[in-house]
């Protein structure tokens, strides 16, 4: 596929229903749930170590306007979020753009963050 033909992969992510109320929304899922996935692609096993990642991002997303999503934040994405949409949207992606497809371990990303209480 050619470059200028392929979908970010928040464009993936923006398919995904925000279980949250809108009052509250103050980050786009989308945008969140990038951050989430890329990092934890990149080695972080952790919400902290995410969010650390994160905060050296430059240039940071416009939606992040001074910093990225506190702890508290991205702890309520993962526990509201339905994962098996975050894989699907995912595995689409790198099939998009790829042409192939590679597994994608739902259970990996909901453990790490249940991990990072303990």
């Amino acid at each position: 596929m050619e470059a200028e033909k392929r979908k970010a992969l928040s464009s993936y992510l923006r398919d995904i229903r925000d279980p949250h109320r809108r009052q509250g929304r103050i980050y786009p899922l989308a945008s969140m749930l990038t951050m989430l996935t890329l990092a934890a692609v990149n080695g972080e096993s952790t919400l902290r170590g995410i969010r650390r990642a994160a905060l050296g991002t430059n240039p940071r997303p416009a939606q992040w306007a001074e910093s990225p999503p506190q702890y508290g934040t991205l702890w309520n994405v993962m526990a509201g979020v339905e994962l098996r949409q975050v894989e699907e949207a995912v595995r689409r992606w790198l099939k998009d753009s790829l042409g192939e497809a590679i597994s994608v371990d739902a259970k990996s990303l909901r453990r790490s963050a249940v991990s990072c209480l303990r």
